[in-house]
């Protein structure tokens, strides 16, 4: 949420640049917003993922 937060009230592109698919309607700005959101958090992400797996190989070495 904080990448999105990031991110909020920036103008987009003109209404006349949409592009419609299946009934969604987008522009390349929203496009480009979400890539640079999901670029944001992914090393973050990769991090909380790294901390958990870590934390369970240590917890079955101390059982063992």
């Amino acid at each position: 949420m904080l990448a999105n937060i990031m991110f909020y009230g920036v103008p987009t592109n003109d209404p006349n640049q949409q592009r419609s698919f299946k009934g969604f309607e987008f522009n390349w700005h929203q496009i480009m917003l979400g890539i640079q959101s999901a670029l944001v958090v992914l090393p973050v992400n990769l991090g909380v993922i790294h901390l958990f797996q870590n934390e369970r190989q240590g917890q079955t070495c101390q059982r063992t």
